[in-house]
Formats: C-alpha cells, sequence, structure tokens
C-alpha cells in the first residue's frame, strides 16, 4: 500500500463556529493501521497543539482517525473520519476534513469517551473510560501504559461489588440409574518364569535355647532364644575356653539393644548393664558374642537369669 504523508495547518474552529485557542488535536488510528516503517504509522496516535487558535503537523494517508479536539478549559469535541491520499482536497484543515466526514454529527460527544477493557498499548486521553479487575475508571490525565487504579492518571466511575452471600443449597438431584455390569475380561497368558536368582551365601544357623538354660556361645556367631514372660534380672556366665582379652555380650530384644554383658579377661561372672529386660512372653531375644582377642575355638556359658 501506497502510504502518503499530508500535511494539516490552519485555525481550530469547532462546526459550531466556536473558536479553540488552546488545548491539543489527537488524531488516534483505528481499524487495521497501514504497515509503514515511518513514526506516525507505527505510533497510532498523532498529537498536535493548539497554538494561538491553530494546529501544524503531519498525518498518515490513507487512514481511519479518531479525531479529538481539546480545549484548555476541558471541553471536547470529538468525530472520526477517513482521510485518504487526496481527499479531502488541499489545504487540509480541520474544517475540510468536517465537511469529508458522513458521521461528524453523529459522533459529536462531550463528556466520557467509553474505550472498553483497559489496555497496556492505548494512548489515554483525559475523559477515556475504561474497565479493569471488574470496575470501570476514567482518565484524568493524558498517558500511556498507567495502570487503573493509579490516582495519577484515573478515577473510578463505579467499584466492583462484594461478593454476595452464599445461596442456598438447592436440591438434591434425583439418583442416577446404575449401569450394568460389563462383562469379565478373558485372562490373559500367564508371562514366562523368571530365572533362578543367584544361591544366597550360608547364613548363621541360630542356636535356639529356652532363656533358663545355657548355651554355647561362638565368637561372632548369633544366638536365638524365646522368652518367657518375666524379667531378666541378672546374667552370669562361665568361659570354658577362650583368649585373654575381654568378651562382649550385646542382648537384644525384638531387634533392639536391651542390656550388655562384659566378662574381664579369664573372669567367670558377667558385669551387666541395661537390666532388668522386661519380659511378656514370646519375644525373640538374639545375642553376638565378641573378643577383644579372637579365637576359632572360643565358647563360653551363658545364662540369664529370669525372675
Amino acid at each position: 500500500m501506497s502510504l502518503t504523508i499530508r500535511a494539516v495547518t490552519g485555525t481550530v474552529v469547532l462546526p459550531s463556529g466556536t473558536a479553540v485557542t488552546s488545548g491539543e488535536v489527537i488524531f488516534k488510528l483505528y481499524g487495521t493501521p497501514p504497515a509503514d516503517s515511518d513514526q506516525m504509522a507505527t505510533q497510532g496516535t498523532i498529537r498536535m497543539a493548539i497554538t494561538g487558535g491553530a494546529i501544524s503537523g503531519n498525518i498518515i494517508a490513507p487512514a481511519n482517525y479518531h479525531i479529538t479536539i481539546i480545549s484548555s478549559d476541558g471541553s471536547f469535541y470529538a468525530f472520526s473520519a477517513a482521510v485518504n491520499e487526496t481527499s479531502p482536497s488541499d489545504p487540509l484543515t480541520l474544517q475540510a476534513i468536517y465537511q469529508a466526514s458522513e458521521t461528524a454529527d453523529a459522533t459529536v460527544v462531550y463528556g466520557l469517551s467509553w474505550l472498553g477493557a483497559w489496555d497496556a498499548s492505548t494512548d489515554y486521553v483525559v475523559d477515556d473510560a475504561v474497565s479493569y479487575g471488574g470496575s470501570s475508571y476514567i482518565c484524568t490525565e493524558a498517558h500511556t501504559n498507567k495502570v487503573p487504579p493509579n490516582a495519577s492518571y484515573w478515577d473510578v466511575l463505579a467499584s466492583k461489588g462484594d461478593t454476595g452471600a452464599t445461596g442456598a443449597t438447592g436440591a438434591t438431584g434425583a439418583t442416577g440409574a446404575t449401569g450394568a455390569t460389563g462383562p469379565t475380561g478373558a485372562t490373559g497368558p500367564a508371562g514366562p518364569a523368571g530365572a533362578d536368582g543367584a544361591a544366597g551365601a550360608n547364613g548363621d544357623t541360630p542356636q535356639v535355647f529356652a532363656l533358663d538354660e545355657p548355651g554355647a556361645l561362638v565368637d561372632g556367631t548369633l544366638c536365638t532364644w524365646v522368652a518367657a514372660a518375666g524379667s531378666i534380672t541378672a546374667a552370669a556366665g562361665v568361659v570354658v575356653t577362650g583368649p585373654t582379652g575381654a568378651m562382649t555380650l550385646t542382648l537384644n530384644k525384638d531387634g533392639v539393644a536391651s542390656a550388655v554383658l562384659t566378662w574381664a579377661p579369664s573372669g567367670t561372672t558377667a558385669t551387666s548393664s541395661g537390666l532388668p529386660v522386661t519380659l511378656t512372653g514370646g519375644e525373640t531375644l538374639t545375642a553376638v558374642l565378641a573378643t577383644s582377642v579372637g579365637a576359632a575355638n572360643l565358647t563360653a556359658n551363658f545364662r540369664g537369669v529370669l525372675s
């Protein structure tokens, strides 16, 4: 599309014959703006100051404009017009544009100009009105991209109302009909057997004794007792063969450490901590005997005294 830069000059006189001596004339593009690298085409809004009752500036054509004449006393006149490369004919003045506009009389607006939802890219002028966040606002100072309710640029027209009270619960709807049960699907084929896992290492065979009878304990070997009800109040042991170092027996009730029994070198009586251990019957007691100097043939008798 070929675009033309057209000069607009001359005095500002409203169709009523009233002269506007100072203020501003705003040409705002609407519809689909023509594509052009000129700043006026990309900017979308062209402002011309009214100085001594006259304006001077450039607009682009062909284009459609909303034109607003704002007097310094706050009154304004607005209309819409189309400007082409040659129409209206030169000299291009506001009066020529009035005469070329078929909608000039129908679009005269005094007061609020409703522009719908607020838009960050719109150039707003005084008395433009928008909606934002459920409320409506009127522009008090020309600007671009000042979000309502910025009091420097907007006054509130109508605020969003408070949330109303919760309405009464409606009647319960009828129960829907029960759908028919679908047929049972066919059983899928059995999956192939998994490969045999590697054999685990042989575990120690627990030695199981009644709590009140002695059992052979080997260094590092787990031993197990099935407890009767009562309390272990003392522990005694007799070293049969073993090293000269100390020996320690850790006693666990259902996996939790409950007592520690310690033999001095060559000692026959255990020193205990953590006793008494209270039993309700049926708990599993486990113990591991450890020595400070290992020996393959270490054995000892251990007896828990059950009260």
